[in-house]
Protein backbone atom coordinates (compact mmCIF):
# COMPACT_ATOMS: atom_id res chain seq x y z
CA UNK A 1 0.00 0.00 0.00
CA UNK A 2 1.35 3.46 -0.72
CA UNK A 3 2.35 5.78 2.04
CA UNK A 4 -0.72 8.45 2.18
CA UNK A 5 1.66 12.43 2.17
CA UNK A 6 -1.35 14.87 1.04
CA UNK A 7 0.19 18.26 -0.23
CA UNK A 8 -2.65 19.63 0.72
CA UNK A 9 -5.70 19.08 2.77
CA UNK A 10 -8.40 20.54 4.38
CA UNK A 11 -9.29 19.90 7.90
CA UNK A 12 -12.71 21.63 8.83
CA UNK A 13 -13.24 21.87 12.95
CA UNK A 14 -9.11 22.09 12.47
CA UNK A 15 -8.29 24.33 15.64
CA UNK A 16 -9.24 21.37 18.56
CA UNK A 17 -9.63 17.53 18.99
CA UNK A 18 -9.81 15.17 16.19
CA UNK A 19 -9.62 17.89 13.83
CA UNK A 20 -6.23 19.37 15.47
CA UNK A 21 -4.44 15.82 15.50
CA UNK A 22 -5.31 15.05 11.71
CA UNK A 23 -4.01 18.68 10.85
CA UNK A 24 -0.97 17.36 13.06
CA UNK A 25 -0.54 14.71 10.65
CA UNK A 26 -0.81 16.32 6.86
CA UNK A 27 2.05 18.62 8.64
CA UNK A 28 4.46 16.07 9.66
CA UNK A 29 4.18 14.19 6.92
CA UNK A 30 5.32 17.70 4.98
CA UNK A 31 1.88 19.14 3.51
CA UNK A 32 -0.42 22.07 3.85
CA UNK A 33 -3.34 21.51 6.12
CA UNK A 34 -5.83 24.50 6.10
CA UNK A 35 -7.52 24.35 9.42
CA UNK A 36 -11.11 25.77 8.52
CA UNK A 37 -12.94 26.69 11.86
CA UNK A 38 -15.35 29.10 13.23
CA UNK A 39 -12.96 29.66 16.21
CA UNK A 40 -10.41 31.79 14.50
CA UNK A 41 -8.02 32.20 17.26
CA UNK A 42 -7.77 29.00 17.76
CA UNK A 43 -7.41 28.12 14.55
CA UNK A 44 -4.36 30.71 14.40
CA UNK A 45 -3.19 29.54 17.27
CA UNK A 46 -2.94 26.14 16.24
CA UNK A 47 -1.40 26.78 12.68
CA UNK A 48 1.18 28.99 14.43
CA UNK A 49 2.38 26.03 16.65
CA UNK A 50 1.84 22.84 14.16
CA UNK A 51 3.66 24.75 11.43
CA UNK A 52 6.95 25.52 14.20
CA UNK A 53 6.66 21.26 14.42
CA UNK A 54 6.48 21.01 11.26
CA UNK A 55 7.78 19.53 8.35
CA UNK A 56 5.26 21.07 6.93
CA UNK A 57 3.11 24.28 7.51
CA UNK A 58 -0.57 25.19 8.31
CA UNK A 59 -3.05 28.05 7.99
CA UNK A 60 -6.19 29.00 9.17
CA UNK A 61 -9.00 29.98 7.29
CA UNK A 62 -12.40 31.24 8.76
CA UNK A 63 -15.66 28.55 8.26
CA UNK A 64 -18.75 28.04 9.00
CA UNK A 65 -19.53 24.41 7.33
CA UNK A 66 -23.32 25.76 7.66
CA UNK A 67 -22.99 27.72 5.13
CA UNK A 68 -22.73 25.63 2.22
CA UNK A 69 -21.26 28.59 -0.45
CA UNK A 70 -18.05 29.50 1.97
CA UNK A 71 -17.37 25.65 2.04
CA UNK A 72 -17.33 25.49 -2.19
CA UNK A 73 -15.61 28.88 -1.50
CA UNK A 74 -12.81 27.86 0.38
CA UNK A 75 -12.59 24.36 -1.52
CA UNK A 76 -12.11 26.52 -4.72
CA UNK A 77 -9.70 28.80 -3.55
CA UNK A 78 -7.63 26.69 -1.59
CA UNK A 79 -7.29 24.70 -4.72
CA UNK A 80 -6.72 27.57 -7.14
CA UNK A 81 -4.05 28.61 -4.87
CA UNK A 82 -1.96 25.30 -4.32
CA UNK A 83 -2.78 23.49 -7.76
CA UNK A 84 -4.98 20.80 -6.12
CA UNK A 85 -6.59 19.33 -3.17
CA UNK A 86 -5.37 15.69 -1.61
CA UNK A 87 -7.26 15.59 1.66
CA UNK A 88 -10.58 17.49 2.53
CA UNK A 89 -11.48 16.02 6.30
CA UNK A 90 -14.80 16.79 6.90
CA UNK A 91 -14.52 16.61 11.00
CA UNK A 92 -16.54 20.17 11.97
CA UNK A 93 -19.63 19.05 14.48
CA UNK A 94 -21.57 20.42 16.93
CA UNK A 95 -23.04 18.97 19.97
CA UNK A 96 -26.07 20.36 22.20
CA UNK A 97 -26.18 18.42 25.49
CA UNK A 98 -29.22 18.78 28.49
CA UNK A 99 -32.87 18.04 29.21
CA UNK A 100 -34.06 17.53 25.72
CA UNK A 101 -37.50 19.94 26.31
CA UNK A 102 -34.67 23.20 26.67
CA UNK A 103 -34.22 22.64 22.76
CA UNK A 104 -35.41 24.60 20.29
CA UNK A 105 -36.25 24.48 16.20
CA UNK A 106 -33.05 26.64 16.56
CA UNK A 107 -30.79 23.54 18.06
CA UNK A 108 -31.85 21.26 16.09
CA UNK A 109 -31.73 23.23 12.60
CA UNK A 110 -28.00 23.70 14.27
CA UNK A 111 -26.98 20.55 14.38
CA UNK A 112 -27.99 19.28 11.17
CA UNK A 113 -26.81 22.12 9.62
CA UNK A 114 -23.30 21.52 10.84
CA UNK A 115 -23.55 17.34 11.15
CA UNK A 116 -25.10 16.68 8.32
CA UNK A 117 -24.98 19.04 5.52
CA UNK A 118 -21.50 20.13 6.58
CA UNK A 119 -20.29 16.70 5.58
CA UNK A 120 -22.26 17.03 2.25
CA UNK A 121 -21.31 20.27 1.19
CA UNK A 122 -17.98 19.37 1.88
CA UNK A 123 -17.72 16.13 0.24
CA UNK A 124 -19.54 17.68 -2.49
CA UNK A 125 -17.02 20.49 -3.32
CA UNK A 126 -14.46 18.22 -2.85
CA UNK A 127 -15.70 15.60 -4.96
CA UNK A 128 -15.45 18.24 -8.27
CA UNK A 129 -11.89 19.29 -7.74
CA UNK A 130 -10.87 15.50 -6.46
CA UNK A 131 -12.45 14.39 -9.55
CA UNK A 132 -10.17 16.26 -11.96
CA UNK A 133 -6.91 15.48 -10.82
CA UNK A 134 -5.09 12.63 -11.56
CA UNK A 135 -3.27 10.56 -9.44
CA UNK A 136 0.10 8.76 -10.73
CA UNK A 137 -2.15 5.28 -11.51
CA UNK A 138 -3.69 7.61 -14.36
CA UNK A 139 -7.62 7.58 -11.50
CA UNK A 140 -9.15 10.72 -9.92
CA UNK A 141 -6.89 11.63 -6.70
CA UNK A 142 -7.52 12.84 -3.29
CA UNK A 143 -9.21 11.71 0.10
CA UNK A 144 -12.57 12.42 1.32
CA UNK A 145 -12.73 11.88 5.31
CA UNK A 146 -15.54 12.30 7.02
CA UNK A 147 -15.60 12.09 10.82
CA UNK A 148 -18.69 11.19 13.39
CA UNK A 149 -20.16 10.36 16.84
CA UNK A 150 -22.46 8.74 18.26
CA UNK A 151 -24.34 12.45 18.83
CA UNK A 152 -24.26 12.72 15.31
Amino acid sequence: MEHFAPRVGIVTGGAHGIGRALAAEVVARGGLAVLADRDDEGARTTAAELTALGPGRAVAEHLDVADSAAVQALVEKVAAEHGRLDLMANNAGILFSGPLEEFTDHHWSTAIDVNLRGVVAGTRAAYAVMAQQESRRGRPAGVILNTGSLAG
